[in-house]
């Protein structure tokens, strides 16, 4: 029988961080609003997550981590976690997109739901980070992205003009934008990313050899990038 790898992501890219683990296709994770000692926090999940399901640090498989985009600490908190873990044990890493956890919450919020979905979390300073995904038929992996990530201000212009679902706290910072999605997923317009939804994406990662070695565990910071904003789709 086959049972899967045994991965452990983590996730501190917005206002809470998170933890999860996956292991014989069971998914446990904790999350929680904490201001500081998010690192201290995500270690003690790990010891936590593999005593509940008696297991050794030496039965992960994989680290994955929410690389961004994100807080600018928060995103190199969980890079450098995964990192050591990683390390320590000579394991591969993979890295997650924020915004893709947020869209695969919507995805598992609706499954009955058709179009693109849009995720968005507030950057700060009058921005926000977006990302567009579109829906998975079939597998455990419910969405993949649909053109780059952006970093903006907030325009009505740089949203799809096909039916789409909204997910993420920054539909909850910019209201005007909150009315233009056909739906925003079911209690999840102020949302912000959990491990737990990273999981799967990693399982696949896993099983098709995208991994990465620890060392290239980095965080993504869309605010050194140009990136490609996502309107007309």
């Amino acid at each position: 029988m086959t049972v899967g790898p045994v991965i452990i992501a983590l996730d501190a890219s917005a206002q809470h961080c998170s933890a999860a683990l996956l292991s014989k296709g069971q998914i446990r994770g904790y999350k929680q609003t904490q201001a500081r000692g998010h690192d201290s926090l995500l270690l003690g999940w790990v010891e936590a997550l593999l005593a509940e399901a008696e297991l050794s640090r030496s039965a992960v498989d994989a680290f994955a981590f929410a690389q961004g985009p994100g807080s600018f600490t928060g995103v190199r908190i969980a890079s450098g976690v995964t990192q050591g873990l990683a390390f320590g044990l000579d394991r591969p890493v993979i890295g997650l997109s924020s915004l893709q956890l947020l869209a695969e919450q919507a995805a598992a919020a609706s499954p009955d739901a058709e179009g693109l979905i849009v995720s968005l979390l507030d950057a700060r300073m009058g921005e926000i980070y977006g990302g567009v995904f579109s829906r998975m038929m079939t597998g455990d992996v419910r969405t993949q992205p649909v053109g780059q990530e952006w970093l903006g201000t907030p325009q009505i212009s740089d949203l799809p003009t096909s039916p789409w679902l909204g997910v993420g706290e920054g539909f909850s910072a910019y209201p005007e934008l909150q009315a233009e999605s056909q739906r925003i997923a079911p209690g999840l317009f102020d949302a912000l990313p959990d491990a737990r939804f990273g999981l799967q994406v990693a399982a696949s990662r896993y099983q098709s050899g995208q991994l990465e070695p620890a060392h290239q565990a980095q965080p993504i910071y869309l605010r050194n990038q140009v990136a490609k904003k996502a309107g007309g789709l």
